[in-house]
């Protein structure tokens, strides 16, 4: 709308029209070039220079200096100065825009205490600079502070909310937005009531359990009693929507720092809610659980200083074994922190359980607690990062926690199945493998083989990647041979149907004198996502954004370890091409960036279809290109047919953009070479045909190989060929 008015203004008579656009404008000024002078028609701002002839630098400096904001004043005289404005006259663009904060400033007296008060405040301007003719310039700007605060609000109610409300604390006027199916930002209604619209809708929605207790909350002086301790007000209601329970969040928060409106939004939550209940069910039951293991368990949290360093550790679960194993009363040591309750305990630990928390490394630790002066043996593995899970065992009176350790195997599987896919023991003594397989009906869950069967099961029905049977062989291997602890990362899957999928399989020992035998515990770990995500890293640091082609440094990288692979043996001929879109800058000035973006993915396609697949195309920078081809059986013919196929294919672009001209430099040779001397030669290739002209092709060849043959062939090849 005011660039319309704006228009408006340009093509009428400025001193007879301006007065019917002021109801859209804050100021319009007419500057004229030659005289450096402007003529101000009208102006809120400055009132007491309308309808007068100003020299312009007066008013502008008066601007700069008094009502432009201060970080606003580079933005101000890059586009006011009078410099700026002789020049856009001389330039085609007709019109020109930007936006800047103009800052109100005014003297209050209060004469009880005699003292003055500055009252501030801003406004968000759009000027607006058009040409009337060669010689003079409309300029016109406008409050945008409503508008600004209305797309803030826009931009706020996103599907996840049901609706947006701003409430007026002194008058109880309200306007609520909502968001539809196709997102747009609809004022539903607005009014002077908003406790009777508040209550009515809370009473029909609301259960009835909570309705009374909702709307007193609700109502403003309720609100900003809150509001005066903390940033934010926060309430849930329960709600029976259509016959389904839904749970929804209420925030409430100031808008303005005067704190006149107030901010309400509402938010389903019912998937949260229901996610907690469903976690809280489940934590109170692993607890449950827990409480009545045969062992010792307990969860910490290893805590940081300012640099990143563990200092200490908090126990936040503690089963009743592990209480009666530190000698502590029941639920003594949650919350509690190790070296404060113990005040001269072992650095040892908090290096164990640091390396778990943070590094997700499991240990089977065996060492003697001087703070309880026991020997323990000690199973860790991470639930969360940060957070260590511990089971231990006093090993003092060896034959009696034998038996323990022994039966609290079940217990140690269970735990560490919140965390895994698939448990399983392992009996070097006896060559034995137990499988485990969670989410598996009780009887079929549970395989026994012998350590020959198990492979060759895998083997047979292809759940584990080939590369990998031979690592995961290693691994048992080397448990055999005495070590302790183990963790490799492999390709599996859980049946023959389903996709690969990336495992972090971890194996540790422990001895069961019970039986006599050392026993090993694995457990596989999913961490598909994690691999998944430093793949996408790594791609998109090899790859251009806009045309998805290997960048400049990976296409180095590719061509050079092609020529490494021919430095003892060069067969054929290889040539590496520089190409360049003619005049490119000229279709950004004049065609916009993003018809140049366009036809730099059109000339991405020319090339796909020049070349094979098996050949190196990479993206230099801006509108270059480069791209390396190996073997070329008959140098002379092959070279000039691709040569001749790229030329058909862009004049076959040409069709949707006409203005499209590449140049082309190559060189081609069948000695070896470095990447750099390539691309020197190919690089004076291009500059020859840039000398020459748009849509040229040169090409530079060497037979570095048969230096001492005279042929005409030899000689052919030495030549550079001009191609049209």
């Amino acid at each position: 709308m005011f660039r319309h008015v704006c228009s408006e203004l340009r093509d009428r008579d400025m001193l007879t029209e301006a007065r019917a656009f002021k109801r859209f404008c804050d100021a319009i000024w007419e500057y004229h070039a030659d005289t450096n002078q402007i003529y101000v028609h009208h102006d809120r701002t400055t009132p007491e220079v309308c309808g007068e002839w100003k020299d312009y630098e007066e008013l502008y400096r008066l601007y700069r200096e008094q009502y432009v904001y201060r970080e606003d004043v580079e933005i101000w005289q890059q586009y006011m100065n009078p410099n700026h404005l002789r020049e856009f006259l001389n330039q085609e663009d007709q019109e020109d825009h930007f936006f800047v904060r103009i800052e109100h400033k005014e003297l209050d007296w209060n004469s009880r205490k005699n003292t003055e008060f500055l009252n501030r405040w801003m406004e968000w301007h759009e000027v607006y600079i058009s040409k009337i003719d060669e010689k003079s310039l409309m300029i016109a700007s406008r409050d945008v502070r409503e508008e600004q605060r209305n797309s803030t609000i826009a931009q706020a109610v996103l599907p996840e909310f049901d609706y947006v409300c701003r409430i007026d604390v002194a008058t109880n006027n309200y306007v609520i937005y909502y968001s539809d199916k196709e997102k747009h930002i609809i004022p539903k209604h607005a009014s002077d009531n908003y406790h009777t619209t508040m209550e009515r809708v809370n009473h029909k929605n609301v259960i009835e359990e909570e309705v009374e207790t909702l709307c007193k909350s609700m109502r403003v002086e309720n609100v900003v009693e809150h509001l005066e301790h903390e940033s934010e007000y926060i309430l849930y209601a329960t709600m029976e929507e259509d016959g389904v329970i839904a749970h929804k969040k209420y925030r409430f928060c100031y808008v303005d720092s005067e704190k006149k409106a107030i901010l309400l939004t509402r938010t389903d939550v019912s998937g949260i809610i229901q996610e907690k209940q469903r976690r809280e069910r489940e934590e109170r039951k692993r607890l449950s659980y827990l409480e009545n293991m045969p062992v010792a368990f307990c969860s910490i949290q290893v805590l940081l200083d300012e640099d990143g360093k563990p200092k200490d550790f908090l126990f936040t679960y503690s089963n009743r074994e592990h209480d009666k194993l530190e000698g502590a009363g029941y639920g003594e040591l949650i919350g509690r922190k190790f070296y404060e309750y113990f005040k001269n305990g072992d650095l040892k630990w908090l290096k164990y359980y640091y390396e778990t928390a943070y590094e997700g490394i499991p240990h089977v630790i065996r060492e003697y607690s001087r703070e309880i002066q026991k020997e323990l043996l000690i199973h860790t593995f991470q639930t969360e990062r940060g957070h260590c899970e511990c089971v231990m065992q006093d090993i003092t009176k060896e034959s009696v926690l034998t038996l323990e350790l022994h039966r609290s195997w079940e217990e140690l599987k269970r735990i560490l199945e919140t965390t895994t896919t698939l448990v399983f023991q392992y009996d070097p003594e006896n060559s034995k493998v137990i499988l485990d397989q969670i989410g598996v009906e009780d009887q079929q869950r549970q395989q026994s083989f012998s350590e020959q069967l198990f492979f060759e099961d895998v083997e047979k029905r292809g759940l584990i990647g080939n590369t990998y049977v031979e690592l995961v062989r290693d691994c048992l291997k080397r448990i055999r041979e005495g070590e302790h602890h183990i963790s490799v990362t492999i390709q599996a899957k859980m049946k023959p149907e389903q996709n690969w999928t990336w495992y972090r399989m971890t194996l540790f020992d422990y001895l069961d004198e019970y039986t006599n035998n050392r026993r090993v515990v694995g457990y596989l770990q999913n961490i598909d996502q994690d691999m998944m995500k430093q793949e996408k890293l790594r791609q998109r640091a090899r790859t251009d954004s806009l045309t998805g082609l290997l960048n400049v440094g990976a296409g180095k990288r590719r061509v050079e370890k092609l020529l490494e692979a021919q430095k003892q043996r060069m067969s054929g001929y290889n040539a590496l091409f520089l190409m360049d879109i003619d005049d490119f800058k000229n279709i950004n000035d004049t065609m916009g960036h993003k018809k140049g973006d366009e036809t730099i993915q059109c000339f991405v396609r020319v090339l796909k279809r020049t070349f094979r697949a098996e050949d190196v195309i990479y993206r230099m920078g801006g509108d270059e290109f480069a791209v390396f081809v190996e073997r070329l059986q008959t140098p002379d013919l092959n070279i000039d047919t691709i040569l001749r196929r790229l030329r058909a294919h862009i004049e076959e672009a040409r069709r949707e953009f006409p203005f499209l001209s590449v140049s082309t430099g190559a060189y081609l040779t069948n000695g070896f070479h470095t990447y750099d001397e390539y691309y020197v030669e190919a690089d004076r290739a291009l500059y020859e045909t840039k000398k020459k002209g748009k849509d040229h092709d040169t090409v530079h060849k060497s037979n570095k190989s048969n230096k001492n043959d005279n042929s005409d062939e030899s000689n052919k090849i030495a030549e550079g060929a001009d191609h049209r």
